[in-house]
């Protein structure tokens, strides 16, 4: 069971990597068309959101590194606050809160999804990112020995 388990959290780890990945590179190679998306919900005039837009494709990009590399906690924490951003917008998107069209996620490299598969697309990544962030934590506090051992029933 712990077998399984553990390739359950590579395919997420892989998962969330290529996701983030792909989102960063897809905002640097055109921020303009998250720009356009962004521009709304940030009120901020466009080259302060330019500079935001690409902030955060910096830090998708890091963040994925940081994943497949298991660089320690960071990258989980932050793998979460992203995939929690995403989620939340497009659920208010969904909900009819926030007025665009798109969330400009993967500048470029956007594909057309209806809304309900956009909400489970980042659903599953929210829910990916918690399961490595659990998986991290557990690691650290096994390797650190603050982890109590297993209770074996007798």
């Amino acid at each position: 069971m712990m077998r399984l388990v553990g390739h359950v959290v590579v395919l997420a780890r892989v998962l969330v990597s290529v996701t983030l990945f792909a989102a960063g590179v897809g905002k640097l190679l055109g921020p303009s068309h998250t720009v356009r998306s962004w521009a709304p919900l940030a009120g901020l005039a466009e080259p302060l959101t330019t500079a935001l837009v690409c902030g955060v494709a910096v830090a998708e990009i890091v963040t994925a590194g940081g994943l497949i590399a298991r660089r320690g906690i960071l990258p989980p924490i932050a793998a979460v606050g992203l995939s929690a951003a995403f989620f939340i917008v497009t659920l208010l998107r969904g909900l009819g809160v926030l007025h665009v069209a798109s969330c400009g996620c993967f500048g470029v490299l956007h594909i057309e999804l209806t809304m309900t598969q956009e909400i489970v697309r980042d659903a599953l990544l929210l829910a990916s990112s918690a399961l490595i962030l659990v998986d991290e934590t557990e690691r650290t506090r096994l390797e650190h020995g603050t982890a109590s051992a297993p209770v074996r029933p007798s």
